[in-house]
């Protein structure tokens, strides 16, 4: 679902290779007093590394090879030298003779490695790496080297354990903890990558990487809140980077926050407009307050990618909500004409063909969905819901015992399967158990809003009225802007005679729907119950200018007479 980022690597320049066929032919000065004569260019080039003017330290650190061509610090600074114009094969040169003349040289065989990795010669840079290490076990750049290309070369066990070697040595290098956290990351060791993240992120506070791949570590242990923390900073060290944004928008999906979750997926494609898959989630999370234009989103991404089975399975869910059955119907078989292993997509379509009345089509549908996916619990719940319909209520019964039994098979710790459980025993009248069900789900996951609200609904049949106002409270907790546990709440608080709560709620679900003519209605009912005539008549006016032929409204206003 999120996406990752992580730098760029550097691209190679390949040039001539140094020619030495004739070092011995170049007349240097004879005997150990030539290092007298090759001081003063040796010394020369050094001045002008320092100031950076690396082409023009090359010619001086040559001379001073030449003169003594068996120096092997001369040629390491020139092979340095080299490097740093990015002429690798001319230095990997440089660093063969500087090891041939002196080879107990650690940061000689750092270095060739390093360039050796730039040319893409893996395993010889590695044989660097470690000779080095022999050399110098507590030289920390080759530990980091070295793992670095086995993360290169996805041998991440042995690149964590190189890197743990090398914070041995300087644990204050930031760059080493989120290398780290990276091989962590890429091993699905999500706790332990977040722990290196962290190290990384005191010692780097202004490193977008560190935040930003902090922030997927965070998402995939499901700490959505502290992964939009981590984003928020991302995105304050790179605000025009389009995937901080993205991985934002999905973050705050998950936290139920939809309409701030549009505004990052609007950011996402104002940056980066062609983004198939920002349309796509922009549509997920536009279609819980504008199913409408959730569609139109996802006609967006269709037209940059028509082959994406999930978007048309989507559009298709988001059609059937809006009752819009034929073109609900066109999106699932294009989903399944695209890919027609999708459960999901046989799955929308039984529902379709339910919400038609056409039943034995809709049974097919499911039926294909779970030979698919044999463990497809809401596949089967609906089966059972199908068959029902078709009066075959021992096979319907059957159905809903397969999604409790394998619910136990497969353990409640997954929150699909508790819900799916719940939902079989609810249809079985076994009321009890869907709330002990839904209790196993939230044990394992409190911010589940699906197990939240369903209790408060099997509590309610209960007629235990107080405990499904505490289980729709705590859904609201979770997802604010929801129509359907703020109206539920209402209910529960009209039932139990607690109208001026009551009143406060209704208020709540008129600024979430607006035009909702019904909620006006009950709103004027109660505040009627209350002796609020006027504000009553308010009520059932504002039902009428959105409904002006409601018989409901027109009577109880008729009815009523105001103070005068």
């Amino acid at each position: 679902m999120a996406k990752t980022n992580s730098p760029l690597s550097e691209k190679l320049t390949r040039l001539t290779i140094l020619d030495t066929k004739n070092i011995q032919t170049l007349s240097p000065s004879k005997g150990i007093f030539s290092i007298f004569s090759a001081f003063p260019e040796y010394d020369r080039g050094n001045r002008l590394y320092e100031m950076g003017r690396y082409e023009s330290a090359i010619p001086y650190y040559e001379d001073a090879v030449k003169i003594k061509p068996d120096w092997a610090i001369g040629w390491l600074k020139l092979a340095d030298t080299l490097y740093k114009l990015q002429k690798y094969e001319q230095a990997v040169e440089a660093y063969k003779i500087c090891l041939s003349l002196k080879p107990n040289t650690p940061q000689a065989w750092n270095s060739y490695g390093v360039i050796l990795s730039n040319l893409k010669q893996h395993e010889e840079a590695i044989a660097c790496f470690d000779k080095g290490i022999k050399i110098n076990p507590n030289n920390y750049e080759l530990w980091f080297n070295k793992a670095i290309i086995l993360t290169e070369l996805e041998q991440y066990l042995p690149a964590i354990y190189c890197y743990k070697e090398a914070l041995k040595i300087q644990p204050m290098k930031g760059e080493i903890w989120y290398a780290q956290g990276q091989a962590l990351l890429n091993l699905q060791k999500y706790p332990e990558a977040l722990a290196a993240y962290d190290c990384a992120v005191k010692l780097q506070p202004n490193n977008y990487y560190i935040w930003f791949n902090r922030g997927l570590a965070l998402f995939q242990t499901q700490r959505y809140a502290e992964a939009v923390i981590s984003y928020d900073h991302a995105i304050e060290l790179q605000p025009e980077n389009y995937l901080a944004w993205f991985n934002l928008g999905i973050a705050q999906s998950q936290l139920h926050k939809y309409h701030n979750a549009v505004s990052s997926f609007n950011k996402a494609i104002k940056l980066n407009p062609d983004d198939y898959e920002t349309w796509y989630y922009k549509g997920l999370a536009l279609k819980h307050h504008w199913k409408e234009g959730g569609i139109a989103c996802f006609d967006k991404a269709i037209n940059f990618n028509s082959n994406v089975a999930k978007i048309w399975i989507s559009r298709g869910y988001v059609l059937l909500d809006l009752f819009k059955y034929s073109e609900a119907l066109e999106s699932f078989n294009q989903a399944i004409t695209i890919n027609s292993h999708y459960p999901e997509a046989w799955l929308g379509r039984g529902k379709t063909w339910m919400a038609l009345g056409k039943y034995n089509e809709a049974l097919i549908a499911y039926g294909h969905a779970i030979s698919i996916e044999p463990d497809f619990l809401e596949a089967w719940n609906c089966r059972g819901e199908v068959l029902e319909k078709l009066q075959n209520y021992d096979q319907a019964l059957a159905a809903y015992d397969k999604v409790i039994k394998m619910s136990f098979q497969q353990g409640v710790s997954f929150a699909k399967v508790g819900l799916q459980r719940g939902a079989a025993l609810v249809k079985l009248k076994r009321y009890a158990e869907a709330i002990a069900a839904y209790d196993l789900v939230i044990g394992k996951q409190p911010d589940n809003f699906d197990a939240w609200l369903n209790r408060g609904l099997n509590l309610e049949k209960l007629a235990s009225y107080e405990e499904a106002v505490f289980s729709y409270n705590q859904a609201i907790s979770i997802w604010p802007s929801n129509y359907q546990a703020w109206s539920q709440l209402a209910l529960m608080l009209e039932k139990l005679e607690r109208y001026e709560e009551a009143i406060i709620i209704y208020d709540q679900i008129v600024s979430l729907r607006p035009s909702n003519y019904q909620i006006w209605f009950q709103r004027g009912l109660i505040l009627e119950r209350l002796g609020y005539i006027q504000d009553a008549v308010i009520s059932y006016n504002i039902v009428l200018e959105i409904k002006p032929d409601y018989y409901k409204a027109i009577e109880r206003k008729k009815g009523l007479k105001l103070p005068s």
